[in-house]
């Protein structure tokens, strides 16, 4: 039996310690390859050139963009609409709730979650 493909996660986070967190425990698992961004250009980029993930983890506000612009520049394109988004931030309260879901977010984590919380909803995302 051949090894499984390791999905491969893009993780846009302005707070890097956080990212680098997240990538060393999700591929620790094994079963992810995760590229952390401390802002949305360089995976924007990435995605122009066909190098599409599996799965974007995005923060909800970032140091100069929101993550919804990233959500909905996916959502919008056909080749892409297809790749999940997982939307993460300490405040999730009405407006900002309205326009993840707006910009096409398939879920929703609220900061700090622990790791069981992470893995469950990239598990749903992944399968769906």
């Amino acid at each position: 039996m051949l090894p499984s493909k390791k999905k491969v996660i893009y993780l846009i986070d302005d707070e890097i310690e956080l990212g680098t967190i997240i990538k060393l425990h999700l591929e620790r698992q094994g079963e992810y390859d995760v590229e952390v961004f401390v802002d949305m250009n360089e995976p924007i980029e990435k995605i122009r050139r066909d190098e599409i993930p599996d799965l974007v983890i995005t923060d909800l506000v970032l140091n100069k963009s929101k993550g919804t612009s990233l959500s909905s520049f996916i959502k919008n394109n056909p080749h892409t609409r297809h790749i999940p988004v997982l939307m993460m931030s300490g405040y999730f309260q009405g407006r900002n709730v309205g326009d993840a879901i707006s910009a096409g977010c398939d879920d929703l984590i609220r900061k700090p979650f622990t790791n069981v919380e992470l893995e469950q909803k990239i598990h749903s995302l992944l399968i769906d």
